[in-house]
C-alpha cells in the first residue's frame, strides 16, 4: 500500500521503536512511501502503532496520513490481549468522536469482550451500546468490523439506555456506604470514602461523594465546579444520614468544599468539622486501605467487585466488564459524556451514587450511576490525584 507521510518521519531499523543507533534516514513531508504491515512496538506520543516497510525496517504511524484502512482480518485477533488493548484504547479515542452521537445511536463505547450467546470471545472488541439493534433508517449503520491503521477492529453492539445518575434509609453515619445529602436537599446518594490532607501544615478531613450528589442544584444552574474558599459567605452544609432518613436528627457532618463535574469526574469533597465521627470502616469489619489503579489496566477484566451502597447495602460477586468505557447521559438538563470509566456488572440502585466499589480491601472507584445492564464507577485513582488526597487510616 502506498502512503503519504504528513510530517518529517524517522526511519528505524530491526525493530520498531527510538534507539540510538536505528535511525539511518528519515522521509519528508509530502513524500509517498510503501507500507506492507502493521505492528505492534514502542509507544511514542501514546501510540504503539508501527508500519512496516519492504527492506523490513519500521515507521512511526503517527507520521502517516490516513487512520482507516486494513491489511488483514487476522492481523488484530494474533496480538496478544495487552496489545489488543492499546489498539483499542486509541481507536476508541478515534471512534467515539464520530460515533458517539444521535447519528449512530449510540449510548456507549467500551472496550470488552464479545460475548455470543453464553460464550465469551477470547480476544476483545470495540462494543456499542445502541437504543436498539434493529435497523432505523435515521440511524447510521455500526460495521462488524472497523478499519484502524491497517487492523480490522471488531465490533460488538448491545442494546442500552443512556446512563443515569443514582439519585434516591438510614445509613451508617460517618462512614462509607452511608446515605449523604444537602441540608433540605430532596436527594442524596451515598459516602464514598474518608480522606486526609495536609493544608497550610494542618491535616484536614474529607468525605468523598459524587458531585451531582453533593451539588445537583449547582448542577441545575449550569455550575460544574465548586470552590468554598470563593463562597465563604454561604457555606453549604452536608448531612449524613440523608436528611430523608430522619429530618429531625442533628446529623450535619461538614460543608462542601469542592467539587468537578466535567467528562472525567463527578466528586465532591465535603470538609468535616469533627473527624472523631468518621471512619472507612466497612460493614463486616472490613476497612479501606488504599486504592487500586484499574483503568487502562486488562488484567482487572473479569475480576469480582464488591459495592457498599447507601441504598443497596453491601452488593458483590459484580464482574468488571471494562476498564475504559465511555458514556452519555443527562442531569440537571444538560447531556455530558463521561469517559475513562469502569463498566461493572448491574449493582446499584437509586440512593447507590456515590457508593465505594472494592476489590478485598482496596478502593477501586465510586459509582456515579447506571443503565439497565450496568453500573459505572469513576476511578478513585484518579480522584484520589486530582485532589492530592490520601485515604485516611481512621
Amino acid at each position: 500500500m502506498r502512503a503519504l507521510v504528513k510530517t518529517y518521519l524517522n526511519i528505524r531499523t530491526d525493530y520498531p521503536a527510538i534507539q540510538l543507533n536505528n535511525n539511518p534516514g528519515y522521509y519528508k513531508p509530502g513524500e509517498e512511501i510503501d507500507v506492507t504491515d502493521t505492528v505492534i512496538g514502542q509507544q511514542y506520543k501514546g501510540n504503539s502503532i508501527w508500519f512496516r516497510l519492504p527492506n523490513n525496517a519500521f515507521v512511526w504511524s503517527g507520521g502517516i496520513d490516513g487512520i482507516e484502512f486494513i491489511w488483514s482480518q487476522e492481523s488484530f485477533k494474533i496480538l496478544d490481549q495487552q496489545q489488543q488493548y492499546e489498539v483499542l484504547l486509541m481507536a476508541k479515542e478515534y471512534y467515539a468522536k464520530k460515533m458517539l452521537t444521535d447519528e449512530y445511536g449510540v449510548t456507549g463505547i467500551y472496550i470488552g469482550k464479545k460475548i455470543s450467546g453464553n460464550t465469551e470471545a477470547t480476544f476483545l472488541s470495540l462494543t456499542f451500546q445502541v437504543i436498539k439493534k434493529a435497523d432505523k433508517l435515521e440511524w447510521k449503520k455500526i460495521p462488524e468490523v472497523l478499519a484502524f491503521k491497517g487492523f480490522a477492529i471488531p465490533t460488538d453492539i448491545v442494546e442500552e439506555d443512556f446512563i443515569k445518575m443514582q439519585f434516591p434509609g438510614d445509613g451508617l453515619a460517618g462512614k462509607p456506604g452511608g446515605s449523604i445529602s444537602r441540608i433540605n436537599d430532596q436527594d442524596w446518594g451515598s459516602c464514598s470514602f474518608i480522606a486526609e490532607k495536609v493544608e497550610d501544615e494542618i491535616t484536614n478531613f474529607y468525605l468523598v461523594t459524587n458531585y451531582h450528589v453533593a451539588a445537583l442544584d449547582l448542577l441545575q444552574q449550569q455550575q460544574f465546579s465548586y470552590d468554598v474558599s470563593k463562597h465563604q459567605e454561604d457555606l453549604l452544609p452536608v448531612v449524613m444520614p440523608s436528611w430523608l432518613a430522619d429530618a429531625n436528627e442533628k446529623n450535619e457532618i461538614g460543608f462542601l468544599c469542592k467539587g468537578i463535574f466535567d467528562e472525567w469526574h463527578d466528586t465532591a469533597l465535603i470538609r468535616i468539622t469533627n473527624e472523631d465521627v468518621v471512619s472507612n470502616m466497612l460493614t463486616g469489619d472490613n476497612r479501606i486501605e488504599g486504592v487500586l489503579d484499574v483503568v487502562d489496566n486488562p488484567s482487572f477484566l473479569g475480576k469480582r467487585v464488591t459495592m457498599y451502597g447507601g441504598l443497596s447495602g453491601k452488593v458483590g460477586n459484580k464482574k468488571i466488564i471494562s476498564v475504559n468505557s465511555s458514556q452519555r447521559g443527562s442531569v440537571g438538563g444538560s447531556d455530558f459524556i463521561k469517559s475513562e470509566l469502569i463498566q461493572v456488572e448491574k449493582m446499584s440502585n437509586g440512593g447507590d451514587s456515590g457508593s465505594p466499589v472494592m476489590i478485598d480491601n482496596q478502593l477501586a472507584g465510586i459509582i456515579i450511576g447506571a443503565d439497565n445492564n450496568n453500573t459505572y464507577v469513576l476511578s478513585a485513582a484518579k480522584i484520589v490525584s486530582i485532589f492530592n488526597l490520601k485515604i485516611s487510616d481512621r
